[in-house]
């Protein structure tokens, strides 16, 4: 602090970052620009600005005056820590509790008016907002008659209220007319939890489909078809935000009095890719639930051990049924879709009890073994498109079935329109029969012409003829675009041996198209011939007939089509692409496990024994090779073969993959060549998070952090089970080779040294990696590896001058010699043998930026719900060090060339298994 001559204290003059950085906060939340449009409007100022804003975060958390002001996290936390983030969250109660308590919240803001309907988690009630005057649904989590009288508080299992919480994040994140909104989450005075929606009023879909079945009330087949268009459209939506819904039935489908459709009850919905509890085990409760079904009255739902319902069986798909948690995805939703349309066309749900005193677990069986009785047989009048449409949606294989709801959606519309039903018959007949029936007096005006000179049948033949190879054109059209969209699909298109058949069944389409291309070719220069002269001057179009126009469509539409396919079926397309990735599905486990048997038996053994890792006895893992143990960590760590440089062979083709470390006692010497290398983490309780100093919690304390943010608290603990982490940042090569056919050619070895690829967005550094059943850490998967048992601000200590050499950050090495990323592996490693987690580029991370009460997934600690893009870890050589801690957190959404990425992967149980 400066003094005058008198004496007075005056305040420093403020640094131009700080002075742009006042008048942008001085500009008022609502009309300001974002913080890295800041960044990017002063880019000398970019780093300072960055820790002014930091310094101002840091200034406003410590500034909470009144505790009793604290946010929703800190209460949640504060009376729920324990369940949150104990291990009895990763599996269930022993045994269902003979009553549930629900929480009566004791708000003066609201005020309750009785009791709506409750479920498995929670019960809801009619309220009134009285700020607002206006009718409200609360729910509120359900506890156990074990507690809660007296005016205790019910207790509450870990389980259910980390799914009550799932369901309130969820639901408030998906903005969709078809979904409620969720106005408030909160806990009370009283540590009851509780969150509020606008209460909607309607009739459940199993008495829509009662109605139409009586044709009451105005309802119809085709009414009931537009309600299902409307729910598929509801759950796609969910499904662009990675969300799948798991118990779609017709009592969680609302119709209101003016046709409004809701899709209910996101209490069972999960992340796609997000796995469950590692120890989910399932009962059967005797409960019957109340209401309607639409014909599933007999059947009990399916609860976990906490009476949390996980699902009805009579709509369930074979993988839920056998409790294939792995196989859930998107289109088990799909196969709900079936089963609803399945119910609207006959009458009753899919499966029923196969006898009156069967259990659930008997109709789980059934399900598992069977499939339904055909809707033919139960109504043989129902339309045969309608009828195909249910019948690929309820296919038991989920590959047979439709991708995502979006499709059955649009074969839905179609048969409303009078289109033809892809699910059905796309034939030139069936074409030309559709457009007779949607153009009804135009084709009946030709008919008496045509009719008077030759038979309907000769009209037949003459009319397939002329249209056939418009309509297959047409048909190879759309065939290309889904071979397409199949292929870039990075999780509906994984390289694996499971995905071969699936492969080989594009790979024989695509084929197809490529043998039909020359007949498209050829008729393109038939039609360039015919074309009229000046015929693409603006000009010339309106002196043109109309047959010489129809001509000029013709041809530039197919002259389209013939671009796109030849470069489809071309050297270097996607067809070529894919035959190499097939090639590489049926080579992968003979090149990672069959061809180094002695070595993943030494490995495996060698780990068993291993202190590092307790006794931990591990499989084959599909892709990896063992390459020996790290000399200092004394970690296992493993080659991935498809980002291995592939050497020469002798015929001048691709040969085997190169792999470093022949002496497994010596360090690795990272090059360009050197393949993604993997190292076997131990699992653990991880202690994540890091918090300012406090006077009963001063600096030296693990993870008191005198840099702490608030978005970095609380401290927590998440359960890791092991898993894989790459030892250096990804490099340029590494990428190259990750994304291009792993069999497409051989290099010549290379000692340039090896930078880390950066300006990688955060969705296709997460896509990319997917393929090929790699992924993104999570942040508590990251956290834990950087400390590497440490708890210091970072892994050298709590100094900045311990970084001094140790690190790629502004200012901390002596003359900045890396003005950018360094090569990879230019500093020494953390105890787990992790070169640049502080430093060099900053790494994508897969959970989204958000706080850390969002609850995390026990064994990954991903956290769930997650939606948007990814948050950075780690700081960049741009960054100075209170930037690049161990527990600091970057906004999500970043990218350019200070951002990159560093793998992981799961252990996998078994060489066959994959996230």
């Amino acid at each position: 602090m400066k003094h005058t001559h008198e004496g007075e204290a005056t305040l420093p003059p403020l640094t131009p970052a700080q002075r742009v950085y006042g008048e942008y906060l001085l500009q008022g939340p609502a009309r300001r620009e974002t913080l890295k449009e800041l960044c990017a409007r002063e880019p000398e100022l970019a780093v300072e600005l960055r820790d002014v804003a930091d310094e101002w975060e840091r200034l406003l958390a410590d500034s909470t005056a009144e505790p009793d002001s604290a946010d929703f996290a800190l209460k949640l936390l504060g009376k729920y820590e324990d369940v949150l983030i104990s291990e009895e969250g990763s599996t269930e109660e022993s045994s269902a509790p003979a009553h549930q308590v629900p929480f009566i919240p004791e708000l003066p803001r609201y005020e309750l008016h009785g009791e709506v309907g409750r479920g498995g988690m929670g019960v809801v009630y009619r309220a009134v907002d009285r700020n607002l005057a206006r009718p409200l649904a609360m729910k509120v989590v359900l506890g156990t008659s074990r507690s809660g009288s007296a005016g205790i508080p019910p207790s509450v299992s870990p389980a259910r209220l980390r799914r009550f919480l799932a369901e309130a994040q969820i639901t408030g994140q998906l903005d969709h007319p078809g979904i409620v909104p969720v106005h408030e989450l909160g806990i009370d005075a009283a540590d009851r939890v509780y969150f509020t929606m606008p209460l909607v009023r309607g009739r459940e879909l199993g008495e829509i489909f009662r109605l139409a079945h009586r044709q009451k009330d105005g309802w119809s087949l085709t009414s009931v078809l537009g309600v299902l268009v409307r729910v598929g459209e509801t759950v796609a939506y969910a499904h662009s935000h990675g969300v799948v819904h798991r118990d779609l039935k017709p009592s969680n489908v609302l119709v209101g009095e003016h046709g409004e459709v809701y899709v209910m009850d996101w209490g069972l919905a999960r992340a796609t890719g997000c796995a469950e509890s590692r120890d989910l085990r399932i009962a059967i409760s005797s409960e019957r639930e109340s209401g309607t079904d639409g014909g599933s009255q007999g059947s009990s739902p399916l609860q976990t051990r906490d009476g949390t319902v996980l699902g009805t069986p009579a709509y369930m798909s074979p993988e839920q049924a056998l409790g294939l948690l792995e196989e859930l995805g998107p289109r088990t939703d799909v196969y709900a879709l079936g089963a609803l349309l399945y119910t609207g066309l006959t009458g009753r749900a899919p499966h029923e009890a196969p006898r009156k005193d069967a259990s659930p677990l008997d109709l789980l069986e059934k399900i598992a073994g069977s499939d339904p009785v055909p809707v033919a047989e139960l109504e043989p009048e129902s339309p045969p498109e309608l009828i195909a449409i249910c019948e690929k949606a309820m296919a038991r294989d989920p590959a047979l079935r439709y991708a995502d709801p979006q499709e059955m959606v649009e074969d839905l519309r179609a048969f409303l329109a009078g289109r033809v039903v892809r699910a059905h018959d796309s034939g030139a007949w069936t074409q030309l029969e559709k457009w007779f029936s949607r153009n009804r007096l135009f084709a009946a005006s030709i008919s008496v012409g045509i009719l008077s000179l030759v038979t309907f049948f000769v009209v037949r033949s003459i009319l397939t003829t002329i249209h056939a190879a418009t309509l297959r054109e047409l048909g190879d059209s759309y065939l290309l675009e889904q071979l397409v969209n199949e292929a870039r699909n990075p999780h509906g298109w994984v390289v694996h041996p499971s995905r071969i058949e699936k492969m080989k069944a594009w790979r024989e389409q695509a084929t197809g198209l490529e043998e039909r291309l020359p007949d498209h070719e050829r008729r393109l220069e038939e039609l360039e011939r015919q074309l009229p002269e000046n015929w693409n001057s603006p000009h010339q179009l309106e002196h043109l007939a109309r047959e010489e126009i129809d001509l000029i469509w013709e041809y530039k539409t197919r002259e389209s089509y013939v671009e796109r396919a030849t470069e489809f079926t071309g050297n270097g397309g996607l067809l070529e692409g894919v035959c190499h990735e097939l090639e590489w599905a049926g080579r992968v486990r003979e090149e990672s496990i069959l061809d180094h048997a002695e070595r993943w038996r030494e490995a495996i053994e060698a780990i068993a024994a291993s202190d590092q890792y307790g006794g931990l006895r591990i499989g084959p893992q599909l892709g990896l090779v063992p390459i020996g143990f790290d000399p200092e960590s004394k970690l296992a760590e493993f080659a991935h073969l498809r980002t291995a440089r592939r050497e020469i062979g002798s015929n001048g083709e691709p040969g085997l993959p190169f792999l470093p470390r022949t002496d497994p006692s010596q360090p690795l010497d990272p090059t360009e060549d050197l393949p993604l290398i993997f190292v076997l983490i131990p699992g653990n309780t991880a202690r994540i998070g890091a918090v300012p100093p406090a006077p009963d919690n001063p600096e030296g304390h693990p993870h008191v952090d005198r840099y702490a943010l608030s978005g970095e608290a609380p401290i927590h603990e998440v359960v890791l089970r092991p898993f894989f982490i790459s030892k250096y940042e990804m490099t340029q090569g590494q990428y190259e080779r990750l994304a291009s056919p792993v069999m497409e050619g051989a290099h010549e070895p290379s000692d340039s040294a090896p930078f880390a690829v950066v300006d990688l967005n955060w969705s296709g550094a997460r896509d990319l990696l997917w393929r090929c059943f790699l992924t993104l850490p999570s942040e508590a998967r990251w956290e834990y590896s950087c400390r590497a048992g440490t708890t210091t601000i970072w892994h050298t200590g709590d100094d900045e001058e311990e970084l001094r050499t140790l690190a790629n950050l502004k200012g901390t090495y002596e003359d900045d010699r890396f003005e950018a990323a360094a090569p990879v592996g230019s500093f020494p490693p953390n105890r787990f043998g992790l070169h640049d987690v502080h430093g060099n580029v900053a790494e994508h991370c897969l959970d989204a930026y958000g706080t850390y009460f969002l609850v995390p997934e026990p064994s990954t600690g991903r956290r769930f719900p997650w939606t948007g893009e990814g948050c950075v870890r780690g700081g960049s050589y741009d960054s100075r060090p209170c930037r690049a801690r161990s527990a600091w957190r970057g906004d999500h959404g970043a990218s350019g060339s200070w951002v990159g990425l560093r793998p992981a992967r799961p252990l996998f149980d078994s060489e066959s298994s994959f996230e």
